[in-house]
């Protein structure tokens, strides 16, 4: 990390941390959202009284801003209608509490994701992943206007993965982009042991 790179704190969507405060997982939480919604939003409510002030305390700490993620907003998982209902007002309000932030992330986890429903959250950029299913880095920063983050891929793949063909996937990001409005990163997250040599690899390609 040189001195110029942003310090970010990760932090949940409502949604999806529900799921890891019940037994059953996904499936309990989805339940209980269509059984019990105003219970639901109740504790979505009190959740995120909690995280906002916790990122106001990240940026007080000297963050630059967050790392916003949710993987609950796929097809196959809810509507675009409980979206609304269900992760939007809480995602909004969490986001207003960093809106000074220069830099907010906002990463939208998981395949077949419902992505218009994210286009104008307040981030600085948007991460998702390039699967089928889901737009491409052009597509996406057409239909939102801003910075994008992907062009690599993620685990468990990235680490088996050549030097050389990770090259050229940075090249092709590049090249879809322009070499703009694109900050190169993975489609979500990599294994801590990716070895260096891999990653020396795609900066070397991005610098050329």
């Amino acid at each position: 990390m040189g001195p110029d790179t942003p310090i970010i704190w990760t932090i949940f969507s409502p949604l999806m941390i529900l799921p890891m405060l019940l037994r059953g997982g996904r499936d309990q939480a989805f339940a209980l959202l269509r059984s019990e919604p105003a219970a639901v939003e109740h504790a979505f409510g009190a959740m995120t009284e909690t995280l906002s002030a916790y990122a106001r305390d990240c940026l007080a700490a000297g963050a630059d801003g967050l790392f916003y993620a949710t993987n609950m907003a796929t097809r196959d998982l809810t509507t675009a209608e409980e979206c609304r209902r269900f992760q939007r007002p809480y995602d909004l309000r969490i986001l207003a509490a960093v809106e000074a932030a220069p830099f907010n992330l906002l990463h939208v986890c998981g395949t077949g994701v419902l992505f218009d429903e994210f286009a104008d959250y307040p981030a600085t950029a948007l991460s998702w992943a390039t699967v089928p299913g889901n737009p491409t880095l052009a597509e996406g920063h057409r239909r939102t206007g801003r910075a994008v983050v992907g062009g690599l891929p993620a685990k468990p793949g990235i680490a088996s993965m050549t030097a050389e063909a990770l090259a050229e996937r940075t090249r092709a990001s590049l090249r879809e982009m322009d070499g703009r409005f694109l900050l190169l990163g993975p489609d979500c997250s990599i294994n801590p042991d990716t070895p260096e040599a891999l990653l020396h690899a795609v900066g070397t390609a991005a610098r050329g």
